[in-house]
């Protein structure tokens, strides 16, 4: 009896082939030790494999055998066959585009007697490197299963892969077994591995690297994967419904056989999509099907890990079925980031809120987080005495004051509340710049290690001046989420080593639909009628703009009853209405023509990206947020701040023809990215990201 047999399938293979079979010749083992069994898959090459093949044959008769098959069964069904035929004490599997370190046989085979197992797993060395080596093989084990208890601690150790080539079978043991590869599919190892688990006596991991694992871009995994992603589904379920078929094992191990078929069956496969793989219609109604009968909670699963609880997530997710095949790949890309990690707890702290802009961003915030799976809180520092955030959201106040005099107060509140209740994963800094450094000083003193970020909602700049925080205040955050390029900018310059994730403001989806069809003789304005928005700008550009323009001036605030004179001084009443404030003015601007915004600075002006996402240009000085959003010409136009001749120059030209009126649907474009799907996933990505790095 040989000690080793080794089995190739072959399929076009002339490639790689030579290369395997001289890893093969050189093994210390000696080939008089080994039967080589080469397997011709059927290949369609004008007979090159077969005649390479026959050659090896000619070139060691004693060793090697040679088999052609007339159908193509892909590699699970060539090692079927081969298996067949195969008398040695122990096999080795070898693809044809991989090859042996020199002693690998020798060293396995000895390694096998030497701890009688029935199933030698051992590493890999990886295509970039000798170390990047398989996961799996981080230290030496033996795993002696003569007890129900020894298997599961076996299973739930998870260090068993299902990577069929870096082991060493004892023959005799398969063939007890009765386990086969999967025939005709390119995910063919589940079938065959996975299920051994459950009949070996003895298994052992060893950490020595004795294969050379060639990825490369003609192998079938990398040219058919992503169309033959469905097969995946179809192996698991084979592997499912083969250990359902011994009743005593799966009643032993039910837990742990679900486990594994719905981490695979779904989750593996999502994964396959998220990285780019092909999803029709029919793999996701069948992988919606599997997880009707899934009810395991993430209590039941949890000592097998996060990874697997995290099948709790996905599943139940599964469940309630997806409209798009859009729905599920943006479902396949997130479980793919968060089953790399533990669900993600994050802290939202903010100074102070009430009702208004920044307020309904966070709510949109917090509402999409929760809904994605991440654990949240809000941590409000002071007592706006007004309930902001919706019911769903923690929400959690730690004064009941509505000032404090001294940073420090703010800083003692909140690093009580720290030692009490702890802290996120993240903590995401809100509001004011001042909060960052509140939090930051706390995580340090403390010795936490949570992730910081700020989320600003206004310019720096315009934080320094109200006194609550410039850019000293942002050094202890990690990342920094920034509705405007400026802000990243100055952020960037400031700390290289800083995180930026631009992001803007979310515009909900429910924006009213807009006609084409303007009238750019009509202007509107929006906004609170105060200084820093410099409203008076807008009044005195109608005075130098042609009379046929009339301005509707959606808002209120200190400097209305100056506005209106204002008006009447320079004779343009009867072309500039104020209609107060409305919960929603565009829909009393259905046929208008532009957005007129005047301000001195801006964080992220929303109305800019709804007039845009509306179809309706925009005219305005240039401030942050506007200059990331606004490219002259083509979604609207600048003039200076304080510049109302050059207001006036842009309204006469446009009246003249001589400026182009942007078209509506590159008015749309422009802000595409701004709506709230897109900037949310932004935010929850950049939230990953800073825990993933």
């Amino acid at each position: 009896m040989k000690k080793v047999t080794t089995i190739t399938p072959c399929h076009n293979s002339t490639k790689y082939l030579l290369r395997a079979w001289e890893s093969l010749k050189n093994q210390t083992i000696g080939l008089g030790e080994m039967e080589v069994i080469f397997v011709d898959d059927c290949s369609d090459d004008d007979g090159a494999t077969w005649e390479m093949l026959l050659g090896f044959e000619k070139e060691a008769p004693e060793s090697v055998m040679v088999i052609h098959l007339e159908e193509n069964l892909r590699q699970g069904g060539a090692r079927n066959v081969a298996l067949t035929y195969a008398t040695g004490e122990y096999v080795q599997f070898l693809d044809s585009d991989d090859y042996l370190v020199n002693n690998a046989l020798q060293e396995l085979y000895e390694i096998a007697k030497e701890k009688n197992t029935d199933i030698l797993q051992y590493d890999y060395v990886h295509p970039e490197g000798k170390d990047k080596a398989d996961i799996y093989c981080r230290e030496n084990i033996d795993y002696v299963l003569s007890s129900e208890l020894a298997r599961k601690g076996m299973l739930k150790q998870n260090t068993i892969s299902v990577n069929h080539a870096t082991k060493f079978y004892r023959r005799e043991f398969l063939q007890e077994s009765g386990v086969k590869f999967a025939e005709h599919v390119i995910y063919e190892e589940p079938l065959f591995v996975y299920p051994l688990l459950y009949f070996a006596k003895r298994i052992s991991v060893v950490t020595n690297q004795y294969y050379y694992y060639q990825k490369n871009d003609d192998s079938t995994m990398e040219t058919v994967a992503g169309e033959r992603i469905f097969d995946h589904v179809e192996v698991q379920n084979k592997v499912y419904e083969f250990l359902k078929s011994y009743p005593s094992i799966y009643q032993s191990y039910q837990k742990e056989i679900d486990a594994y078929y719905y981490s695979t069956a779904i989750m593996e496969t999502v994964i396959n999509i998220a990285r780019g793989a092909r999803l029709d219609n029919i793999l996701m109604e069948e992988l919606v099907k599997i997880s009707q009968d899934f009810s395991y909670t993430i209590e039941d699963l949890a000592y097998f890990g996060m990874e697997r609880a995290y099948v709790i997530y996905g599943v139940n997710r599964m469940k309630s079925g997806f409209t798009s095949l859009g729905e599920f790949c943006q479902f396949a890309k997130k479980v793919d980031a968060m089953l790399q990690k533990k669900e993600i707890a994050v802290d939202i702290v903010i100074a102070v809120a009430s009702k208004g802009g920044m307020e309904n961003v966070l709510n949109l915030v917090c509402s999409y987080l929760l809904k994605e799976g991440i654990k949240l809180r809000v941590i409000q520092i002071l007592d706006s005495h007004t309930k902001w955030l919706e019911e769903n959201v923690e929400w959690i106040c730690l004064s009941d004051r509505s000032h404090m005099t001294y940073l420090s107060e703010m800083e003692n509140v909140y690093e009580a509340f720290a030692k009490d209740k702890g802290v996120g994963d993240i903590i995401l800094c809100t509001g004011w710049p001042m909060i960052t450094s509140v939090v930051g000083k706390t995580v340090e003193k403390l010795g936490l290690h949570s992730y910081i970020a700020s989320y600003l909602h206004g310019s720096i700049r315009h934080y320094s001046l109200d006194g609550v925080g410039g850019i000293d205040e942002l050094k202890y955050a990690r990342g920094h989420f920034c509705i405007n390029k400026n802000n990243g900018a100055k952020i960037k310059e400031e700390y290289p080593d800083a995180k930026i994730y631009e992001i803007g403001n979310p515009i909900p989806e429910e924006r009213p639909k807009f006609s084409a069809n303007r009238n750019p003789m009509k202007l509107i304005y929006i906004g609170r009628l105060s200084e820093e928005k410099n409203p008076a700008l807008v009044i005195r550009g109608m005075a130098q703009a042609p009379e046929e323009f009339y301005l509707k001036v959606f808002g209120d605030g200190p400097m209305k009853r100056e506005l209106e004179q204002l008006c009447k001084e320079l004779k343009v009443e009867e072309r500039v209405e104020f209609m107060d404030w409305v919960d929603n003015p565009w829909e009393y601007v259905k046929q208008d023509g532009w957005l007129l915004l005047s301000s001195h600075f801006e964080g992220f002006p929303l109305s800019v990206a709804e007039a845009l996402l509306s179809g309706m240009p925009v005219i305005s000085t240039p401030v942050q947020g506007v200059v990331d959003m606004i490219t002259p010409g083509v979604n609207g136009y600048l003039f200076g701040d304080d510049k109302v001749e050059e207001l006036g120059q842009i309204l006469t030209m446009i009246k003249e023809d001589t400026l182009p009126i942007p078209d509506s649907d590159t008015c749309f474009l422009s802000a595409e990215k701004y709506l709230s799907e897109n900037v949310l996933l932004k935010i929850k990505n950049g939230l990953m990201d800073m825990y993933l790095q």
